[in-house]
């Protein structure tokens, strides 16, 4: 599978080589992995500037195009970013237009984690 954007990444030299895990599952081990706080502290809901957001649309596009606003309104001084995406997580939920060109794949789980992984791909190119 092609996910040159991604590719891309690594090529201009961010490599990840070693993992640490503080929970079974990543929202919260992220989080306490960048505040140095418990993982027990974090819920895993979407929020923006502390408050709970209930979102519509696709999860990928809405991360990446909170970003994209983010990175415009703030460019006079540095920052801290960290832009996680749910896409390779549950739920396996996939756009229509990813899931169609996929049609050659026949596994239901491995057709809707690649159409996940090239909209994922898509949201980190240019």
């Amino acid at each position: 599978m092609d996910t040159p954007h991604i590719d891309a990444i690594g090529r201009q030299g961010v490599v990840f080589t070693d993992a640490y895990c503080t929970s079974a599952l990543c929202s919260p081990s992220r989080a306490a992995i960048m505040t140095g706080r418990y993982q027990q502290r974090f819920g895993h809901e979407l929020q923006t500037n502390h408050r709970i957001i209930d979102e519509q649309g696709y999860l990928t596009d809405r991360i990446s195009e909170e970003t994209v606003h983010f990175l415009e309104q703030h460019t006079s001084k540095p920052f801290f970013l960290c832009f996680p995406f749910s896409a390779s997580h549950v739920p396996f939920q996939a756009q229509r237009q990813y899931y169609d060109s996929f049609a050659e794949v026949r596994d239901e789980t491995r057709r809707v984690y690649r159409a996940m992984i090239k909209n994922l791909d898509d949201a980190v190119g240019p």
